[in-house]
């Protein structure tokens, strides 16, 4: 191992370290993927994908700027929360107040949010129906105004635009 990927590894681990579960039972399961994650990493030489498979239940997480988010277990819902995901874009990634932000392939909502958070208008867009409804139930969690959701009609290339958090989640 070379020390780029050492420190690589240390710093994604402060990254991880850094969310807080929003309750005592997110704390605990968090900690626990955490401990999981590690062993597997000792033992397999680094042989893991990401933090969240290790989550034996979706949870709510505290990330940076005190922003809520539904993680779901054993996806990489937890990598975008982290500040690990797409380190390029956040170091430029600055949206301030009266900003309109488009975010496209918005994911779980990890830029969506900070910009609604710094006051933009934020248009989400994100394809995949599951990922939609995570995305959905972030902005409601978060409880903001600021934020068109867009998804695509099933079966279909054509994006829907709605105003409304779709209920059910």
């Amino acid at each position: 191992m070379n020390l780029n990927y050492i420190t690589g590894v240390f710093s994604a681990g402060k990254s991880y370290l850094r969310l807080k579960g929003a309750n005592i039972t997110s704390s605990l399961s968090l900690y626990k993927a955490y401990a999981r994650a590690a062993l597997s990493y000792a033992l397999n030489h680094g042989g893991f994908v990401t933090v969240g498979q290790f989550l034996d239940r979706d949870l709510i997480v505290i990330g940076e700027g005190g922003i809520l988010y539904y993680v779901r277990a054993r996806t990489d819902d937890l990598t975008h929360v982290a500040t690990t995901a797409k380190p390029y874009t956040r170091r430029w990634f600055r949206p301030r107040l009266g900003d309109v932000v488009v975010d496209v392939g918005a994911s779980i909502g990890r830029f969506s949010l900070a910009a609604a958070r710094a006051g933009a208008s934020v248009v989400a867009v994100e394809p995949n129906p599951e990922t939609f409804k995570v995305l959905a139930a972030n902005v409601k969690l978060n409880g903001f105004r600021n934020v068109r959701l867009c998804t695509r009609k099933r079966g279909s290339n054509v994006f829907n635009n709605t105003k409304v958090i779709p209920d059910g989640f």
